[in-house]
C-alpha cells in the first residue's frame, strides 16, 4: 500500500502541475490544446486545484491508513488498538500508567484515579 499511495502523491502534485500549467504545458509537449482543456480546465484552474489537492490528500490517506493507536509510557507499551481492536477509556489509560509508575517507583507525582474521582473534598 505505502508503493501505491506513493503513486497516488505523484499523481496528485502532477495533476496540479498539470491545471495550473495550462497552456505552457502544451506548448512543452508540442501539441495543441485540447477543446475540452480550453472550456473546461483554463477557467477553473483555482477551483481544480483545490480538488485535486483535497481529494488527492484524503485518498493518500485512506491508503496508508493503519487503524493503529499504540500509547507507550517510560518505554512500555500500555495499550494497542491494534491487539485489542477498541479505543481505550482515559480511566484504562491512567490505571496502567499508574500501575507502571507504581512498578518501577517512578518519582512521578500521580494519584491513583480512585483518589481524583472518588474523594474530592469542597
Amino acid at each position: 500500500m505505502a508503493a501505491l499511495a506513493q503513486v497516488a502523491t505523484y499523481a496528485q502534485f502532477g495533476g496540479i502541475a498539470a491545471v495550473l500549467m495550462g497552456e505552457h504545458l502544451w506548448s512543452m509537449l508540442h501539441r495543441p490544446m485540447p477543446e475540452f482543456w480550453r472550456q473546461s480546465v483554463e477557467p477553473n484552474k483555482v477551483p481544480l486545484g483545490m480538488g485535486i489537492w483535497l481529494f488527492g490528500g484524503t485518498m493518500v490517506q485512506n491508503l496508508v491508513k493503519t487503524g493503529a493507536f499504540e500509547v507507550y509510557f517510560d518505554g512500555e507499551l500500555v495499550f494497542s488498538k491494534l491487539q485489542t481492536h477498541t479505543m481505550p477509556s482515559g480511566e484504562l489509560l491512567y490505571e496502567r500508567i499508574y500501575d507502571i509508575i507504581q512498578r518501577k517507583k517512578l518519582r512521578i507525582g500521580v494519584r491513583p484515579m480512585a483518589n481524583l474521582v472518588g474523594n474530592r473534598q469542597q
